[in-house]
């Protein structure tokens, strides 16, 4: 069995942050291990670990191989890398780790813990202070996406139908698309083809675009119209889309041909929510409105099991990106739920106030759950122990969606008033 690897505190400096970043793109490439990442780049074993090792600055052409083997964007890592060497060569670069979280922060990762670590000084005002994405024309209410492969971009969708991708670090709309939807209700980036962006809306239709100069690339029947539509990007699997809608099966798409793969067998007659598990190949929660909540085999479209409990307008799932067979549910009406995805039974109950519209894991930071409940807050918690962690302040509405960065040292949030608040990933404790 392999030694894991060593804990990291991306506050202890620029090389753990770039180290743990590497680390969360290998999970999001689903693991590999180092051995099968030597054999598909020639680079040993041994150097691409040591890459994510946090010590010092890895050789360029290591970082490459390791990108490359876990699909990454060569390009951008290569200017991150840069980015790093140069502020290796300054004594200071103007941001320096708290002397509690160089303390503490690594022993509390160890013990598995769930710590949300500064990672960069706020530049001004309270540390919980967000900064806000304001659309010329606000029209809300906003879905978001955060990309993979892009590191400073954020993808929102309005009522008006028009979808802004923002430079999250200049805070300015660096491309706008109009998708002629009358109502967008969703947008996705595509995990494993970096220019893909899909929209869905009331009409069923799910239109997909290069998000890169805004040019539209296929428009796919989706579920049909009838109802709120809901997709998911396979993570595993390129060119897979899965969309449902009330009433109608949840379909299978290639996106690249535009033809249908299959659909479920017996999904819920109104689904409300889907989340693949980045953790286990072939594996989809689908969401009823009342229950159930089902867990998928994709290969074969059949159900494998539902989850041991009784359901109340199912509103959101998510799969912790970090800990097998964790999977959490929230409800409008009832408490927020983490299960065993493996055998469908309850595990314990989040301390969320009775009712949320989103959830989110931070993918670096194990069992760190974010919720939006209906008071306008976002709150973060424990997912280990469902006790809650600390609270955002956010609008006088709820939040429609919530979303971690890839690197989750950012955390977005969109409010009906066609606002997006960012809050800077720093110590909750």
């Amino acid at each position: 069995m392999p030694r894991p690897e060593r804990p990291l505190n991306p506050a202890d400096g620029p090389l753990a942050e770039f180290a743990a970043a590497l680390r969360a793109l290998r999970v999001a490439a689903g693991s590999p291990k180092y051995s099968t990442m030597a054999t598909r780049t020639g680079r040993s074993s041994t150097a691409l670990s040591d890459a994510a090792g946090g010590r010092h600055l890895p050789k360029w052409p290591t970082v490459e191989a390791y990108v490359q083997a876990c699909d990454g964007d060569v390009a951008e890592w290569r200017r991150r890398w840069e980015r790093l060497r140069a502020e290796l060569g300054e004594q200071d670069a103007g941001w320096r780790p708290s002397r509690r979280a160089v303390i503490a922060g690594g022993a509390v990762l160890a013990a598995g813990a769930v710590t949300l670590l500064v990672v960069r000084k706020a530049a001004s005002g309270h540390p919980d202070e967000p900064r806000l994405l304001t659309p010329r024309h606000p029209s809300g209410p906003v879905s978001l996406s955060f990309p993979r492969f892009f590191g400073d971009r954020l993808a929102t969708a309005d009522a008006a139908g028009v979808v802004r991708i923002w430079d999250t670090a200049a805070g300015e709309v660096a491309r706008t698309i109009d998708t002629g939807d009358p109502q967008p209700t969703l947008v996705a980036f595509d995990p494993l083809n970096r220019q893909v962006l899909a929209t869905t809306g009331p009409d069923g239709l799910i239109r997909l675009w290069d998000h890169t100069d805004g040019s539209p690339l296929r428009t796919l029947p989706g579920a049909g119209p009838g109802g709120k539509a809901v997709l998911a990007f396979d993570p595993h699997n390129r060119d897979v889309l899965v969309a449902g809608v009330a009433g109608r099966p949840v379909t299978f798409w290639d996106i690249g041909t535009g033809l249908r793969i299959r659909v479920l067998s017996g999904p819920p007659a109104a689904v409300t929510a889907l989340a693949f598990d980045p953790l286990t190949r072939n594996t989809l929660a689908v969401a009823g409105r009342d229950g159930p909540v089902t867990v998928f085999d994709t290969s074969n479209g059949k159900p494998v099991r539902e989850l041991d409990g009784s359901f109340r307008q199912v509103t959101a799932l998510a799969f912790d990106p970090l800990t097998r067979n964790t999977v959490v549910t929230g409800e409008a009406g009832a408490a927020t739920r983490v299960w065993d995805s493996s055998d469908g039974r309850p595990v314990r109950p989040v301390r969320t106030p009775r009712g949320v519209s989103s959830l989110a894991f931070n993918p670096l930071i194990r069992n760190s759950l974010a919720a939006a409940p209906r008071d306008g807050t976002v709150q973060i918690f424990d997912a280990s122990t469902g006790l809650h962690v600390h609270t955002l302040i956010g609008g006088a509405d709820p939040a429609d969606t919530i979303a971690y960065d890839r690197n989750g040292v950012l955390l977005a949030a969109a409010y009906a008033d066609g606002r997006v608040r960012l809050w800077p990933i720093r110590d909750f404790r």
